[in-house]
């Protein structure tokens, strides 16, 4: 179907009151974060063996020429994104998801099970880092028909951008095997996406805070404090594929390395690195509504509540800004409006006539039928697709 653009902007332009709803539910004021249970049963989530990372951070500034940008990397990697392959038929319709996972079977089937229910999802990628155990056979062979497992043999945060099976669509999904939304949110990105394969969008901001000439991570809680973002978490983010083998194969190697030893901050790197590639732009963000309706999995020590780890993603933020060349000049890391960031904005300019899928299409009237309910009705439907990713949880005993 073929409609004028000025079409498409009034199918997802927020009347008054949804603008109202979307500003305010972006995360603090609509309940985002289920209460559940603590896991039950088999071992989740753990790092093994990571040394002191704070120890193996001052020893990584000390012995390597840390600060200072990489120009060699960051020239052979602008050189491949120049080559970034455009998008088919196929590709304005369907995505792969990545998942990355590590000692939490029920996760990852919980995982799998529900996204494989999503219609543009055509392809699971599982990647396998564990050479020590033998995925479930409910994932290996599961009933979808969709699911691949990668099977690394080295157990590093790069390794969910490395890619070892030929995915059939080049818009990746970054997963991790702890957070589901609904189909619709998914689309809702995706969509966003199509628009904009260069730039990455997701559904987690962050935001760096500049304090006495120095970088430093803003969590969630800055993040919203100050109404801006600058980056995004790759535990769920629509990214081209050529990016990932920009990172494998140009990353600057201080930096790859690093990641390697420190078990951290791989999701900063590929951010930094986009947005080094595309002159500092931040991602884009998918709309508020979608952002909202995360359901988080349970499980045993999560990496963010680790010792140091704000210290660790500091000293990542102020290392990898300066050796991606982001501190400065034309290219300098914007900081923008997590409204402005694309939470109401249209996937497109006006004045043209844009080709649309008919799964775009249908998508769009969706969210211009979100537009046109009041708050209690809208909130009815957002608790209805929570809820039915809910019950996929409790299914699985989680």
């Amino acid at each position: 179907q073929t409609i004028d653009a000025n079409s498409v902007v009034y199918l997802i332009m927020p009347v008054s009151r949804y603008i109202a709803l979307i500003r305010k539910s972006i995360y603090r004021d609509t309940p985002l974060e289920p209460t559940v249970p603590s896991l039950k049963g088999a071992g989740v989530g753990k790092t093994e063996n990571v040394p002191s990372r704070l120890e193996e951070l001052e020893k990584f500034a000390s012995s390597e020429n840390f600060l200072g940008p990489d120009h060699a990397a960051l020239s052979r990697a602008r050189t491949a994104a120049v080559g970034l392959r455009n998008l088919t038929d196929v590709d304005v319709q369907y995505y792969t998801i990545r998942v990355n996972t590590w000692k939490r079977n029920a996760q990852l089937l919980t995982s799998i099970d529900h996204h494989a229910t999503c219609e543009g999802v055509r392809q699971i990628q599982v990647v396998w880092s564990d050479p020590d155990s033998e995925p479930p056979e409910e994932v290996v062979r599961h009933s979808s028909g969709k699911v691949v497992v990668e099977r690394h043999a080295v157990n590093s945060l790069n390794e969910r951008f490395n890619v070892m099976s030929s995915p059939p669509t080049l818009g990746i999904l970054s997963v991790d095997d702890d957070v589901l939304r609904p189909c619709a949110a998914l689309d809702a990105g995706f969509f966003r996406w199509t628009r904009n394969p260069s730039r990455m969008v997701g559904y987690d901001p962050r935001v760096h805070v500049e304090k006495n000439g120095r970088w430093e991570y803003g969590a969630r809680s800055v993040t919203f404090e100050l109404k801006e973002y600058s980056m995004i978490l790759t535990r769920f983010t629509f990214i081209h594929l050529d990016y990932l083998k920009i990172y494998t194969d140009h990353l600057p190697r201080k930096i790859f390395d690093l990641i390697a030893k420190i078990f951290n901050c791989e999701d900063i790197a590929m951010t930094l690195l986009v947005s080094a590639l595309t002159g500092g732009a931040p991602p884009i963000l998918a709309s508020g509504w979608a952002i909202s309706t995360q359901v988080k999995l349970p499980h045993d020590n999560p990496i963010s509540h680790a010792n140091n780890h704000s210290d660790v993603r500091n000293f990542c933020m102020e290392g990898f800004s300066s050796a991606m060349d982001l501190r400065s000049g034309a290219g300098r890391l914007r900081r923008v409006g997590l409204v402005e960031g694309g939470n109401n904005s249209s996937p497109v300019g006006t004045g043209a006539t844009l080709s649309v899928t008919d799964r775009e299409y249908d998508h769009w009237v969706k969210i211009q039928e979100f537009s046109l309910m009041g708050r209690k009705e809208f909130m009815k439907v957002w608790r209805k697709m929570v809820v039915e990713v809910k019950e996929v949880v409790k299914a699985h005993g989680l």
